[in-house]
């Protein structure tokens, strides 16, 4: 059985927090904060992932982390083959504390971000 209510709420709470990344973003290269874009670049990638299993009436299995849930959705859609989470280097550690310092760096983590946002949106 999907779980609609719940999967809405975590797509939301992605969109929230990428809009945040993105805003961040935008600052001039000197005043950019690299820890808040990759923090929510990260949480957005995840309550993504998480969407979209529940949208597909799969409750998501522990670990939560981005590759482990990956997988997931890749068990159920291909597509999820093409996607490609190794520029972020804390990819596989749940809760990993160590962020990325590079305005270029966090750049690409905001823009898989997107990619993983078009992913659940266009598989919905």
């Amino acid at each position: 059985m999907k779980n609609i209510k719940n999967s809405d709420a975590l797509y939301s709470e992605a969109d929230y927090m990428l809009a945040a990344a993105d805003l961040e973003m935008q600052r001039s290269s000197e005043d950019v904060v690299t820890h808040t874009i990759c923090y929510k670049s990260r949480q957005s990638i995840t309550n993504y992932l998480r969407g979209y299993l529940l949208h597909m009436g799969i409750e998501p299995q522990a670990p939560f982390s981005m590759e482990h849930l990956r997988k997931q959705c890749l068990a159920i859609d291909n597509h999820f083959e093409g996607l490609d989470l190794s520029v972020l280097p804390c990819r596989e550690e749940e809760g990993h504390a160590s962020y990325c310092l590079s305005v270029d760096k966090v750049a690409e983590c905001l823009q898989v971000a997107n990619e993983v946002r078009d992913m659940v949106r266009h598989n919905k």
